[in-house]
């Protein structure tokens, strides 16, 4: 089974999947536009729009621009995936056809490995599936539900959003605003988790080739010795050389997963800055009845931040460890080739392996906690002033 088929499946649901097939292309593509339009062209500007109509009521602003940069950001990675699919779709390609170049080995089988890998991701994508579905879902069944009981349309919508047509003139047209938005939200949502969760899959399935290079460097001499050659030795020098190609293999994708991502990631951090430090402001003024939605809107854009760190940490801490995995090696015995080729990848290593946002910071779990500490240090200068 491929390490991504979970998250092609999204890809297909969300609009963003582009066949292989030429015979369907056309007509996917046409479908697949015509959503990407909706909820990323025409409801972004629809929000946008309905912007001066909610700047008399301050909360109504915040929650109008909270949703609107959210959808704003979508949009980014719906451009970034069409603009740069191609070179996402090789890196997908070579971790696949990569991941199974060593033979198994005493406590070294990288197929477990991958697998591993894979069920950590899958439940996170699952789980980040889940919220983003419940958001949206959640809040036009609430609503629809007063609207179905009561014969008062003087209430708002769940969300601040330009509607076309008079939907206070009956329930019939509110449940029709209310579908109008609830598809649109749940839309991005599929997007959002779709672009999202492929960023997370990549760097964790290049994570999972770091973790098969450390028991490729620790399992040299013994696979060498399985192969019953008559000239280990010669064997080690040649499987070493194997291993640090492989390893300039990752580590040439690790700078194009930096090229391609890292202007976004800034992007996701200042967006869940603002989002999470006016969600934040919203809990501590509104009455705790109307709190759900604003609580489950916080924990999807958090979850967001928080599997970018996630991925970019275990990318860095595997790779920190590479020198130590070649160190244990069984290289007493080995050739002097082999242990020049050894010392100059230890020395390379020294260099860490990460993502940045926008070449400004690195991408760790650190960097998710001093966004949700800058957060909460604006909302404490917001409700000062």
């Amino acid at each position: 089974m491929s390490f991504f088929e979970l998250n092609v499946k999204i890809l297909k649901i969300s609009g963003l999947w582009v066949p292989l097939d030429a015979r369907n292309y056309r007509r996917t593509m046409c479908l697949n536009l015509s959503n990407v339009f909706y909820s990323m062209v025409f409801f972004t500007i629809a929000e946008f729009a309905a912007v001066p109509a909610s700047a008399a009521d301050l909360t109504d602003l915040v929650k109008n621009l909270n949703m609107s940069v959210s959808f704003l950001l979508t949009f980014f990675k719906v451009a970034v995936w069409f603009v740069r699919r191609k070179e996402i779709l090789n890196i997908m390609t070579i971790l696949q056809s990569t991941s199974n170049s060593f033979e198994n080995a005493p406590e070294f089988d990288p197929k477990r490995i991958v697998d591993k890998e894979q069920k950590i991701k899958d439940a996170l994508t699952k789980t980040f599936f889940v919220l983003a579905f419940t958001v949206p879902t959640s809040a036009c069944l609430l609503t629809l539900g007063t609207v179905i009981v009561s014969d008062d349309f003087s209430f708002k919508l769940p969300y601040r959003s330009y509607v076309p047509f008079n939907y206070r003139s009956s329930k019939f047209a509110y449940s029709v605003a209310l579908v109008y938005q609830c598809f649109a939200l749940l839309s991005c949502g599929t997007i959002t988790v779709g672009f999202d969760m492929l960023f997370t899959s990549l760097v964790s399935f290049t994570s999972a080739h770091l973790q098969i290079l450390q028991g490729a460097f620790r399992t040299i001499k013994i696979r060498c010795v399985n192969h019953r050659t008559k000239n280990v030795r010669k064997d080690m020098e040649r499987e070493m050389i194997k291993c640090v190609k492989h390893l300039q293999l990752i580590v040439g994708i690790c700078d194009a997963l930096e090229n391609i991502f890292t202007y976004l990631i800034l992007l996701q951090m200042v967006v869940s800055l603002v989002v999470f430090c006016t969600c934040l402001y919203l809990i501590s003024t509104m009455p705790i009845t109307s709190l759900g939605n604003e609580i489950a809107y916080m924990l999807a854009i958090e979850n967001q931040l928080a599997v970018y760190c996630y991925a970019g940490n275990k990318l860095t801490s595997r790779g920190e460890e590479i020198p130590f995995a070649i160190y244990e090696s069984d290289w007493f015995g080995a050739t002097k080739r082999y242990k020049n080729d050894m010392i100059m990848t230890m020395i390379r290593m020294g260099k860490p392996i990460y993502l940045t946002a926008g070449k400004f910071t690195v991408l760790t779990l650190s960097t998710f906690v001093t966004i949700g500490r800058g957060s909460y240090s604006l909302l404490a200068m917001l409700k000062n002033s």
